[in-house]
């Protein structure tokens, strides 16, 4: 139903919501289906220019692959969700996305993205140094940069790294 009334929209927004729906619709039935219902609402919903809603509905997507252990598909939509909040300027849930994709990334071991996981981890840990709200954050993150030079076998780099964030976050050297 909610296709045929997707098919007779002109209007990105509104034929947006009617994919987005009938995505909750079949959510629960076939995630295959979801999927792609999902990436269609999220691309008529960014053209639409509606960014906040495109970056919900992809976090959600994300979430609901994560649950379901499809860890690769779950990564590419926090990235995609990452890349939306960052354009809709909303770096909270930017940084929480762009940190499950590197945790992900960690997880399933996937070697050839490790620089990227530590610029990432490096980013955030950065990010959250300057408000007073979450720097106490910035020291997993740090932590968790550091980590992923020794998962790299790169004992010099873990060390010279390890240095640098004892710089830059007081706190660091005595944490853990």
């Amino acid at each position: 139903m909610y296709l045929k009334c997707a098919e007779c929209e002109t209007d990105e927004g509104f034929k947006a919501n009617f994919y987005k729906d009938a995505a909750n619709a079949i959510k629960s039935v076939d995630t295959d289906r979801y999927i792609q219902l999902t990436k269609d609402a999220i691309k008529l919903f960014s053209i639409a220019g509606r960014a906040g809603q495109a970056c919900t509905l992809a976090k959600d997507a994300a979430e609901k692959l994560e649950e379901e252990y499809n860890y690769d598909l779950a990564r590419e939509f926090y990235e995609e969700a990452a890349g939306l909040y960052e354009a809709d300027n909303a770096t909270s849930y930017m940084n929480q996305c762009f940190g499950k994709w590197a945790d992900l990334t960690i997880l399933i071991g996937d070697k050839k993205e490790i620089a990227k996981v530590i610029k990432t981890y490096d980013k955030i840990g950065k990010k959250y140094l300057q408000k007073s709200l979450v720097r106490s954050s910035a020291t997993d993150y740090f932590f968790k940069a550091s980590l992923c030079f020794l998962y790299n076998d790169d004992m010099p780099g873990a060390k010279n790294q390890i240095e640098n964030y004892g710089y830059e976050d007081p706190g660091f050297d005595t944490s853990r």
